[in-house]
C-alpha cells in the first residue's frame, strides 16, 4: 500500500488546487488530469505532516505554519492523509513540472467546478467547510 500526503491550501471561501500532470517519467498519474490539493509520497523516515509540507513548498514553493489535520482518505492500494493551511491572502503558487495549471475555487461552487476531481478529494473539500463555519 502507498501512503501519502498533502494540503488543502485555503482562504476565506476559497481553495488552491492544481491540476495534475497525465503521465510523469513516462509512467501514468494517478489522477493524472485531476484538479487536486498538492501532495505526494511520504518518504522513508518521513512523517506525514513533514511529506504534506515538503510536497507543498515542492510544488507550490509555498511555505507555511500552522498546519491542521483534517482526515486521512482511504483507497484500494492507496491512503492519503489531508491537512489544512490557511493563508492570510490568495497566494500566486509558483508550481512545478508535476502540474499543468493551478487556481482558486470557491468552496460553495467546488461541486460544479473544478473538473474532473476525484469525488471522494471533493467531498473532503465540502467537509472541511462545513467544519470551519461551525
Amino acid at each position: 500500500m502507498s501512503v501519502a500526503a498533502g494540503v488543502l491550501v485555503y482562504y476565506k471561501n476559497s481553495v488552491l488546487l492544481a491540476k495534475r500532470v497525465e503521465t510523469w517519467e513516462g509512467e501514468k498519474v494517478p489522477f493524472g488530469g485531476y484538479w487536486s490539493i498538492f501532495a505526494g509520497s511520504i518518504e522513508a523516515n518521513e512523517s506525514p505532516i513533514d511529506c504534506a509540507k515538503r510536497e507543498l513548498e515542492e510544488e507550490a514553493q509555498i511555505i507555511g505554519k500552522n498546519f491542521q489535520y483534517i482526515t486521512t482518505l482511504h483507497r484500494e492500494f492507496t491512503q492519503l492523509h489531508i491537512y489544512s493551511l490557511e493563508l492570510k491572502r490568495q497566494e500566486t503558487p509558483v508550481i512545478n513540472a508535476e502540474h499543468t495549471d493551478f487556481a482558486w475555487f470557491d468552496i460553495s461552487t467546488i461541486d460544479s467546478n473544478p473538473s474532473p476531481m476525484d469525488e471522494n478529494l471533493k467531498n473532503c473539500i465540502k467537509n472541511f467547510k462545513k467544519l470551519c463555519n461551525n
